[in-house]
């Protein structure tokens, strides 16, 4: 795929001009309809959201993985269209008991059940390409009146995959089986019940201009020309993990060439921050990457050639300290005052960027452990009395205060 919004003069676009490359050009999914954004009127597709019995709305999270675990932020709101679903008929009406498929707006992907058997069998799960699938991704939505409006309705698949229920399991999770052992296809029942909420593209398209700022900020590193993003500062919060983690990792993908474990392609040093710190690797498959590359999706990514091994530096001593030849040592530059010091016997170029995103999450502790590999490392801030003592995080082992040095474990 092309870098930039535009991949052709002929082509129409149907997303809004939002003066971001990193931002996708079809945000509604209108691509195969006659509809624009800019015209949502005149426009028949609909969009619905399912909220499961925990009152939470249904949503993929990391890797692809479905559960009822969108809830509304501290501001009494979430963006439409990241608990919003398509539905795009395959057979028959979807308010007479048609088949569709549920393509989620944010992601672009397509609500599947993966079938027994399968080490993830039962679970509900998004795929970029339905069609391999088959019949796992057809879904009827079940009204007790027809023509269905919305309101309590239970979703399950196609028969000829099993013709399960989407079931509410508790603690945010959703199954296809039912509620004892062994399992077996969940039927209709209390914890299958679906609030179905149905709209048109005006109201999307509302909603997706009052939150248009704040996404905007949460793409921001990826642009070229973007400052340095590294704190708890205004394009860092929990709508940015939570909600445009995936088209934040997309967009890297697409638009710099990343690929993840081969190379960053042309991110600047604040993407690369934010992939570390968004864990991208949990939201994007070898297929996604593929896809937003524009390659083969039935290829797969090059394999990462092995490190070139360096004969070790002859070792000095002095004042029982352990000094390395700097010419073979490499790192991102201090970043906001953190100098990062690292060893590692599997070395990577996105090695110092994990451990950046460790420091962002840690950047009030003066001198931290972290392990990577067989290497233990200890980050410093350059001003030891501006702290406070606390953890560091999962990687972090403790604090200490004193001279840097790295320590093999």
């Amino acid at each position: 795929m092309g870098r930039g919004r535009g991949r052709g003069s002929g082509r129409r676009h149907h997303g809004t001009s939002r003066g971001s490359k990193c931002d996708q050009d079809d945000p509604a999914r209108l691509s195969g309809t006659r509809c624009d954004l800019q015209n949502p009127g005149a426009c028949a597709v609909v969009y619905a959201i399912l909220r499961m019995a925990n009152g939470k709305y249904l949503a993929p999270g990391e890797h692809g993985l479905i559960g009822a675990s969108a809830a509304a932020d501290e501001r009494g709101g979430v963006p439409l269209d990241s608990v919003a679903w398509r539905v795009q008929e395959v057979s028959g009406s979807w308010d007479h008991s048609g088949w569709v498929r549920l393509q989620h707006l944010l992601s672009g992907k397509y609500l599947r059940l993966v079938v027994p058997p399968d080490p993830m069998e039962w679970t509900f799960t998004v795929e970029r390409e339905p069609e391999p699938h088959g019949k796992q991704t057809w879904f009827q939505i079940e009204c007790s009146r027809e023509p269905c409006s919305g309101g309590s309705v239970h979703v399950r698949v196609h028969p000829e995959a099993t013709g399960a229920h989407i079931n509410y399991r508790g603690a945010d999770l959703v199954r296809g089986h039912g509620d004892r052992q062994p399992w077996m296809p969940s039927s209709q029942s209390a914890s299958s019940l679906v609030r179905l909420e149905t709209f048109g593209l005006a109201r999307l398209a509302s909603d997706m201009a009052k939150w248009a700022p704040r996404r905007r900020a949460c793409l921001a590193p990826c642009e070229e020309a973007a400052d340095a993003v590294l704190g708890e500062g205004g394009s860092w919060d929990e709508v940015c993990a939570s909600v445009y983690a995936e088209p934040f990792c997309a967009a890297m993908v697409r638009v710099h060439g990343t690929r993840p474990a081969v190379t960053w392609g042309s991110a600047p040093a604040p993407a690369r921050m934010r992939w570390a710190r968004l864990g991208c690797q949990n939201y994007l498959s070898t297929q996604d990457v593929n896809a937003l590359a524009g390659l083969d999706v039935s290829r797969s990514v090059a394999q990462v050639p092995p490190p070139r091994r360096v004969p070790a530096a002859a070792p000095t001593r002095s004042g029982g300290g352990v000094s390395t030849d700097e010419a073979r040592m490499h790192c991102v530059q201090p970043t906001d005052g953190v100098l990062l010091l690292l060893v590692s016997d599997r070395p990577n170029q996105f090695l110092c960027h994990y451990f950046a995103a460790a420091m962002v999450r840690a950047h009030t502790i003066p001198l931290s452990f972290v392990a990577f590999g067989s290497a233990l490392v200890r980050m410093v801030r350059r001003n030891p009395h501006a702290h406070r003592s606390g953890s560091a995080g999962a990687a972090s082992g403790g604090v200490q205060r004193g001279p840097a040095e790295t320590h093999p474990v």
